[in-house]
């Protein structure tokens, strides 16, 4: 495909049809690997300028064709490239999920879309950034009924595991990451709609309080080691170690 005959030696080229379908085959990491391999796949795959219409590229029709039309204009003011990078990893996956989410989503489904969130808070970007904003907005309803659902699922499993005496602390360690998850959620996505989730979260954060102030420890060990922290403290929903009301509640 990088030869220059095939992808355009100023005279032949082949036809943007036949690079977008063979774009189709690929995921976003292996077109971006195609497209950054030599300027020349570069500049046959990117197209025209962002200055005019952000479709006509074969990168933008194709990243259009999963993100569609108004995400890859939200993502690709920095460029196309710059927004495919952008869209790799954690804040990829949020955005594929988002897609994916309806009135019918499973809550295990709504958990792995609240794990996603947790995974890209320190991943994101302007680009991908933008094309989740836009992803969400349009899809919000359906988002926050499956994180409503997965939230009363974590509370409901939170009980049992503390009902049948499991150890609690490993099992909490679940629980902050999909409190700090709907945290992250709401600050970055849900400004305008908090209230969304108001009646589940309160539900288990005063589940969590209840817990807390009968004597269970919900510390993170791993947050109480001074300088040897395995995650950033920003990231949970955590009590210190030994630390009960007073500690309630922290997060971000």
């Amino acid at each position: 495909l990088a030869c220059p005959f095939f992808l355009g030696n100023g005279t032949v080229a082949a036809d943007d049809n036949v690079l977008y379908d063979i774009l189709s085959y690929l995921d976003v990491s292996d077109a971006l690997h195609l497209a950054i391999s030599s300027s020349l796949c570069c500049r046959r795959l990117v197209g025209k300028t962002l200055a005019e219409a952000p479709e006509e590229g074969c990168l933008q029709r194709f990243l259009a064709d999963i993100l569609g039309k108004d995400a890859v204009a939200a993502a690709a003011t920095c460029g196309i490239i710059a927004a495919m990078r952008a869209l790799r990893g954690p804040p990829g996956e949020v955005l594929s999920l988002t897609l994916a989410i309806d009135g019918d989503t499973p809550v295990p489904f709504a958990l792995r879309f609240l794990d996603a969130i947790f995974a890209a808070e320190h991943c994101w970007q302007p680009a991908s950034l933008a094309a989740a904003q836009q992803l969400l907005r349009g899809n919000w309803a359906n988002v926050m009924s499956a994180t409503r659902c997965a939230l009363k699922a974590v509370e409901q499993d939170f009980d049992a595991v503390v009902a049948e005496e499991f150890p609690i602390q490993n099992a909490y360690v679940r629980v902050a990451r999909l409190r700090s998850a709907v945290a992250f959620l709401q600050e970055r996505f849900g400004k305008w709609s908090r209230q969304d989730l108001e009646d589940a979260v309160a539900s288990l954060d005063l589940t969590i309080k209840g817990y807390v102030e009968e004597g269970f420890d919900l510390g993170c060990p791993q947050v109480n080691r001074p300088g040897k922290a395995a995650m950033p403290y920003s990231h949970w929903w955590v009590y210190r170690v030994h630390r009960v009301s007073n500690d309630f509640g922290l997060c971000s």
